[in-house]
């Protein structure tokens, strides 16, 4: 199921994608790219962090019970989702859920699926609930 954003929750998601686009060139402090030996690149730090928590209050996710991360995947990879409650917004536009379609820019997309596999290529935020 997936869901147009609000105007003020794209604005914010438009700019998270500035921030991990001036993180890949280098040009912003206090936001990390990690990157992992099969090439996906975590991004963390708190302008990030701040952005995103605001993100999800405009975007009427829950909050305290939620956490969340950053990820481009350059190969495809399968995610765990243990709840089978997960939340995803992409932030390119070449953002696919193998078995559940492209994953439009501007919109915030449920996934129930235990295993889901993201395309390679996207570049997304997820939404994971934590542990009950």
């Amino acid at each position: 199921m997936s869901r147009p954003l609000t105007p003020e929750a794209e604005s914010l998601r438009e700019q998270i994608r500035d921030i991990i686009s001036r993180a890949d060139g280098g040009n912003i402090n206090n936001v990390d790219r990690l990157q992992a030996l099969d090439g996906r690149v975590l991004y963390a730090g708190t302008p990030l962090s701040i952005k995103i928590g605001d993100l999800m209050e405009k975007s009427g996710l829950p909050g305290s019970e939620w956490g969340f991360t950053v990820w481009s995947f350059p190969h495809q990879k399968r995610l765990g989702n243990p709840n089978k409650n997960m939340w995803v917004i992409p932030l390119s536009d070449r953002s696919e859920l193998i078995h559940g379609g492209s994953l439009k820019e501007g919109s915030l997309t449920h996934v129930t699926e235990l295993e889901p596999i993201i395309s390679s290529g996207s570049t997304i935020i997820i939404f994971l609930e934590l542990k009950r």
